[in-house]
């Protein structure tokens, strides 16, 4: 992930979103990604869709990919604020439905994160206050979005002492 500077911040409050490339090794992205659809595929019952929200809660790579890689030090650089927790996630499979998400009044700043994509695994969209209006329209993606917020939330929610 590149540096701060004050223009990606000055882009980031006028636009309220930002790219960056890199934000996590594609190695990564691709492995978590697998491991969660094996893991959901195995413990899916066929008569009910997957359930691909909150894996955070049975999924610790997901918190260790945030801290290893340093995402929550970079939404608080972006909303200038600290500590953070983690308190949503969802992953999108060909995310057609991605815009029908809507960023709830504790989701003070959010990631998309591309797990699996030919070009753009490990690259990332951090935004806030709407789903910023991007072209996620390539077969075979996925995008974990993650949700932070620096208000106290209860312990369910991984922290980030920034």
């Amino acid at each position: 992930m590149p540096f701060m500077l004050s223009q990606e911040h000055n882009f980031f409050s006028k636009n309220h979103f930002i790219e960056f490339d890199f934000l996590v090794s594609p190695k990564q992205c691709i492995t978590l990604h697998n491991e969660i659809i094996k893991t959901l595929k195995e413990k899916a019952n066929p008569e009910q869709p997957l359930f691909y929200e909150n894996l955070y809660k049975t999924f610790p790579k997901i918190t260790e990919l945030v801290v290893r890689n340093r995402l929550a030090y970079f939404v608080s650089e972006l909303i200038y604020r600290k500590p953070l927790w983690l308190v949503y996630d969802k992953l999108f499979i060909y995310p057609e439905n991605l815009f029908s998400y809507e960023i709830e009044e504790n989701h003070d700043c959010c990631l998309f994160l591309y797990l699996k994509n030919d070009k753009k695994s490990g690259n990332g969209i951090f935004f806030k206050k709407e789903v910023p209006e991007v072209s996620f329209y390539e077969s075979d993606t996925s995008i974990l979005l993650l949700a932070f917020t620096y208000r106290t939330m209860p312990d369910s929610c991984p922290k980030f002492y920034i």
